[in-house]
């Protein structure tokens, strides 16, 4: 199973030459493509290092779309599917970004940095939200390989990827919880990088 569990390792590993600081999945994992759904967030479980600085995300975009009215990205705190996470750092409105409009792997900034203050290898969620009510054609990031999907969890109950907020145009303040508790589903396997 190509996500992350406890091996501090394997992020280096998979990420060697990229420049990125941590993954969820080898790039190499990834085979298909999903559309991302309209004022949805997805969460994807990362490994951070602690005292590393984090500036943003990198998604890799199969199929890309129009631009929308809004898109975020951000990091917030990792918890057991039926709780909720509180977001650390998020980016301003990326929607005018060229990353939307041009496949491939794309870097997304946060509108800060962020330091990794826990100790050892930490678990996190990067969040993205996409809001295409202006009807843009959402982008399709690329997944996880046949076999690798959002309904497992870790052995401490996080889940891989989840959903936590639906009808949403903006991701909440730093510190805020995020607006629905993790919940799992079937589809949600995006490879996300941090860097």
């Amino acid at each position: 199973m190509p996500f992350y569990t406890d091996a501090a390792v394997l992020p280096d590993l998979w990420l060697q030459g990229s420049g990125g600081k941590s993954a969820n999945m080898p790039l190499n994992a990834i085979s298909t493509k999903t559309i991302a759904t309209s004022k949805t967030i997805y969460a994807i479980l990362i490994p951070t290092q602690a005292d590393v600085v984090y500036s943003g995300v990198r998604l890799c975009i199969g199929t890309v779309g129009t631009a929308p009215t809004g898109f975020f990205v951000g990091l917030a705190t990792a918890a057991a599917v039926g709780a909720k996470g509180n977001m650390l750092v998020q980016s301003s409105n990326l929607s005018a970004s060229t990353g939307l409009t041009t496949a491939g792997e794309q870097q997304f900034p946060f509108s800060s940095t962020y330091l990794e203050t826990g100790s050892g290898v930490n678990q996190r969620m990067v969040v993205v939200l996409e809001d295409c009510t202006n009807g843009a054609t959402a982008i399709t990031p690329q997944k996880a390989a046949s076999g690798v999907d959002g309904t497992t969890v870790q052995p401490n109950s996080y889940p891989n990827c989840a959903l936590c907020g639906t009808n949403q145009t903006a991701l909440p303040a730093n510190g805020a919880q995020l607006p629905a508790n993790y919940s799992l589903g079937s589809s949600l396997c995006y490879y996300v990088e941090l860097y």
